[in-house]
């Protein structure tokens, strides 16, 4: 078993005996054009307000990392993922509290991408230089060097 299935795995046996809270999520960084879609959370009441982040969404009971993938990208900017990488998962862990985050690359949605969710954040298109100035919340610029990563020169750029 590869060292991060390991970790996983250890995770929810951890979870299922109930010897650890939090929650799963995923992280879902829409790329085109070498431009990548960030939020910037404008209310109080949300986690990682006043940050520009990319954007996630929670699991609910029963659902898959895909399934949580369509609903979250649907319920926000009322299109679907067409072309979809599962790339990295991420623990956050604060004592017995553990945080699961599972990175996606989105690079093809079917459907016009639209802020369906103006009251709780501004959608910004930015090159990922410009992400990496903006983001300031550490896990966002984890998260970027992992994209960085997969990506070949052409997509960061746009060509």
């Amino acid at each position: 078993m590869s060292g991060e299935a390991w970790k996983i795995n250890s995770l929810m046996v951890e979870r299922k005996e109930k010897t650890i809270k939090g929650k799963s999520g995923v992280v879902f960084a829409i790329v085109q054009k070498g431009k990548i879609l960030l939020e910037e959370r404008l209310n109080p009441k949300m986690k990682h307000y006043g940050f520009t982040i990319i954007p996630s969404g929670g699991v609910e009971k029963g659902e898959s990392l895909l399934n949580t993938l369509e609903r979250e990208i649907e319920e926000e900017y009322g299109c679907l993922p067409k072309i979809s990488y599962y790339l990295s998962a991420h623990t956050q862990r604060d004592g017995n509290i553990v945080h699961e985050r599972y990175l996606f690359l989105v690079t093809e949605v079917t459907g016009i991408i639209k802020n369906r969710e103006p009251e709780k954040s501004k959608h910004l298109w930015v090159n990922f230089e410009e992400a990496r100035n903006i983001c300031k919340h550490p896990f966002t610029q984890e998260f970027l060097d992992v994209l960085e990563n997969f990506l070949s020169e052409e997509e960061l750029e746009g060509d």
